[in-house]
C-alpha cells in the first residue's frame, strides 16, 4: 500500500498490515469536517496483522527545519496540534463504523481494537527530520523525554503508547522516501 503525505511516500508492507487508510483523504472524514466546523484528522489508520491499531500524524519540516525548533521546542503548538488530531478522530472512526458506505467493516474493527484493553493502540507522531537531528548532542535525551513525556500526558486518556519517530527512527513496516 503506497501513500503520498507531505512531500513524502509510505509504503506500508502489505505482509505486516491488515489495512491501512488515509483518513484525511476519505470520503468519511471529508463528510465529517464538512458538517462541523474545525474538525481535524490524523494522516493514517492502521491496523497491524497482529491486531494492533496505528494512528499516524504526519509534519514534514526537511526544507524548514528553523520552523520545526520553534514550533516543537520553543511552543507546544505542534504536540497541541497532534493530540486534536487523535482526539478528533476517534468519533470520526465511530460514525464511519456506523455509516461508511464502503469502509464500515475496516472501521468497526477499529473500533472493536480501541474497546479491548488487551490490544495496543499507538499513537504515532512522524516528523521529518527526526527532532534528535535539531538538538545538540548533550542535550538530545532529556528533550526527547520532555516531548515524549508531554504528548504521553496529552494522550494518556487513550494510550501509552505515543511515539514521535521518523524515517531513521522507524520500528514499523513501513518504508519512507522524500518526493
Amino acid at each position: 500500500m503506497i501513500f503520498e503525505e507531505s512531500r513524502l511516500q509510505f509504503e506500508f508492507d502489505e505482509t505486516a498490515w491488515k489495512q491501512v487508510v488515509h483518513y484525511d483523504q476519505e470520503k468519511d472524514y471529508g463528510k465529517l469536517k464538512n458538517s462541523i466546523k474545525n474538525t481535524k484528522g490524523v494522516d493514517f489508520i492502521g491496523i497491524q496483522l497482529d491486531q494492533h491499531l496505528v494512528l499516524m500524524e504526519v509534519k514534514n519540516f526537511r526544507e524548514d527545519e528553523k520552523l520545526l525548533k520553534e514550533k516543537l521546542l520553543q511552543s507546544d503548538e505542534l504536540l497541541n496540534g497532534f493530540a486534536q488530531k487523535i482526539r478528533d478522530t476517534l468519533p470520526g472512526m465511530l460514525a464511519s463504523a456506523r455509516n461508511s458506505t464502503h469502509k464500515r467493516d475496516f472501521y468497526k474493527d477499529c473500533i472493536t481494537i480501541i474497546e479491548n484493553i488487551e490490544k495496543r493502540v499507538d499513537a504515532v507522531f512522524w516528523l521529518e527530520p527526526h527532532p534528535e537531528m535539531l538538538i545538540s548532542d548533550s542535550r538530545k535525551k532529556a528533550t526527547l523525554q520532555v516531548l515524549s513525556r508531554k504528548l504521553k500526558k496529552k494522550l494518556k486518556w487513550l494510550t501509552g503508547r505515543v511515539l514521535i519517530i521518523s524515517e531513521t527512527e522507524n520500528p514499523y513496516p513501513i518504508i519512507v522516501k522524500p518526493i
